[in-house]
């Protein structure tokens, strides 16, 4: 037997003193993000832009949100709806014509999430920073930058 007290300042370890890992998932909220990353990759299904959201305040700041938006898939149905996410997502950060991921990088936007069937976050809506998110469909709100 061994005595893992010791690591856990002479008790044992339960949920008080469990330190939050960076990978579980963040609470189903609006967060301010920044995106910091965002890069094409090749899946088994398809190929996909994911980008990487940074929480920028409060309880989370710092913590990631990952979305990848299919640009092609097996399932034409899956590309459609990524492409169209990825538009969403073009729209609120205000790039009128989206052509590189480069463009994505350092845009800041709202992002609304969710948790899905399997526990992971995903990204319901995309609002420009300035949008209010009360009663407002995200998206199409806001007139392209340049």
């Amino acid at each position: 037997m061994a005595d893992l007290t010791t690591y856990f300042g002479g008790g044992g370890l339960n949920d008080n003193n469990t330190p939050k890992s960076d990978f579980d998932a963040v609470p189903p909220d609006t967060y301010e993000t920044t995106i910091i990353g965002a890069m094409v990759e090749t899946k088994e299904k398809g190929e996909g832009v994911n980008v990487d959201f940074a929480v920028q305040n409060g309880e989370h700041d710092g913590r990631h949100v990952f979305e990848l938006f299919w640009l092609s898939h097996k399932n034409p149905k899956a590309a459609d709806i990524g492409q169209s996410q990825l538009s969403k997502l073009r729209v609120a950060v205000g790039i009128a014509d989206l052509r590189t991921t480069d463009q994505l990088i350092g845009k800041s936007l709202r992002i609304v999430t969710v948790l899905d069937k399997e526990g992971y976050t995903r990204i319901k809506r995309f609002l420009p920073l300035d949008d209010d998110v009360s009663g407002n469909d995200g998206y199409e709100s806001r007139p392209y930058a340049s």
